[in-house]
């Protein structure tokens, strides 16, 4: 096979891996915050669908975020291959791992 297919493919695997990452991610959140848009109060972000969350919600978003986390993981460090200096490569490869980090 041609190294150019090969890179193709990589390339098409590793945007497949960020398109379910958000997926998974997105799914994730929707969990956690669908229901009821009202709220009491100084603060208007804790409504109440976010204040009655059954803990069936929150465990299933945190089991769906870690799959999510590894596609993207799989994603940004194959973006890597794309940036054409060693320098910038390394720059690239440490602010992903530490963007990750927490």
């Amino acid at each position: 096979m041609k190294k150019e297919t090969i890179k193709r493919k990589k390339m098409i695997a590793a945007l497949i891996c960020g398109m379910l990452g958000c997926v998974f991610l997105c799914s994730g959140d929707w969990l956690m915050m669908y229901g009821d848009t009202a709220y009491h109060g100084e603060t208007y972000w804790l409504t109440e669908g976010t204040a009655q969350i059954p803990a069936w919600r929150n465990t299933l978003s945190m089991l769906v975020a870690f799959p999510a986390i590894i596609l993207y993981v799989i994603s940004l460090f194959s973006a890597e291959e794309f940036i054409k200096t060693e320098n910038h490569k390394k720059i690239y490869h440490y602010l992903t791992v530490f963007g990750f980090t927490p």
